[in-house]
């Protein structure tokens, strides 16, 4: 192949490498971005309790907004293949940003890895458009001059650039939406690395020890799946200090597992008060294991670790039906 053809084809290459980032990057802005509002998919919560907050943070002010208008913007003319380079130039503060949350204060695989991509992927959609930045690299710009009005509002020469065809164009912009979108839904489900259970583990690594136990006690009693409260909220090398059970934390499952759960069946538990000093918190409550019986008053004690209960100590006293200080224990 003569140097000519080679160069030819190299070019081509390099070409249809950009085109594909800059659609790629573009349908993935605009998904992004109007999904602040519709919610194809579930929008992003955080990897990491600093992470969490900043979002939260964002939204709550509104920024968050701002933020993805200039995405469906600069995804638009990225997809339309119109003002390309200002449009670049419109996506680096956010690409950055998008960057900096991932690699810096996300700690998953994922995060890494979509903020490395997000930038190498405008970076060289940028390349690929460098010929037009050029003249802002100059170190001597010379003088202002008003030749710049005239090009634009074409009363002087302008370049004029080629066009992609329009059905490879429009097959572009269809595979560019396409992709991200489909590579979203991926992650965000029940398999993917950003699933629900990925962001709970995230929300109860950062929850203080009173609101993991509020979540425990909510979950396992108020909406009564107390084998789903163990398995979410509990470690694996939980300690059960209650001579109801064996100790660890698959006695636990197997006790609550074999009572009646069902509406209006079961333990009815009341709680009282709940107070955490530290990482130990304290639910006192009323306990009535049979309907028609008067319970028990109880003290449950947890420790809490790295967002899950390590161990558990209980206390109990029956109560009277015919006390003279039928609720003294509360």
């Amino acid at each position: 192949m003569a140097p000519q053809e080679q160069g030819t084809v190299t070019s081509r290459k390099f070409m249809l490498a950009v085109y594909a980032a800059q659609f790629f990057f573009g349908g993935w802005f605009v998904a992004h971005g109007l999904n602040q509002w519709l919610e194809f998919f579930p929008r992003p919560k955080g990897s990491s309790p600093i992470a969490r907050d900043l979002i939260m943070a964002m939204n709550a002010s509104g920024l968050f907004d701002l933020i993805k208008v200039m995405e469906v913007i600069t995804g638009l003319l990225l997809l339309l293949n119109r003002l390309v380079p200002l449009a670049i130039i419109l996506a680096f503060p956010i690409a950055l940003s998008i960057a900096h949350l991932n690699l810096v204060s996300n700690p998953d695989p994922t995060s890494k890895i979509v903020g490395a991509v997000s930038i190498a992927l405008l970076g060289l959609i940028a390349v690929g458009r460098l010929h037009r930045y050029l003249p802002m690299l100059a170190v001597n710009s010379g003088h202002p001059q008003a030749g710049g009005l005239g090009q634009l509002f074409g009363g002087g020469t302008q370049e004029s650039g080629e066009n992609l065809r329009p059905l490879s164009h429009l097959a572009a912009i269809i595979l560019g939406v396409a992709a991200p979108i489909a590579l979203t839904f991926w992650t965000t489900s029940a398999a993917g690395p950003r699933s629900d259970a990925h962001y709970a583990q995230v929300a109860a690594a950062s929850a203080t020890p009173l609101e993991v136990v509020r979540a425990f006690d909510q979950l396992a009693f108020d909406q009564r799946q107390p084998a789903e409260a163990v398995r979410r909220y509990m470690a694996d090398n939980f300690v059960d200090h209650s001579q109801r059970v064996a100790g660890d934390r698959q006695s636990v499952l197997a006790l609550l597992e074999g009572l009646d759960w069902s509406s209006g069946q079961g333990p009815q538990r009341t709680v009282k008060h709940m107070m955490a000093d530290g990482a130990m918190v304290a639910v006192h409550y009323h306990l009535v294991r049979e309907a028609g019986t008067p319970g028990y008053a109880a003290v449950d004690l947890f420790r809490v670790e790295g967002g899950k209960i390590a161990e558990h100590w209980e206390a109990m006293q029956p109560l009277e039906a015919e006390s003279a200080n039928r609720y003294g224990a509360f």
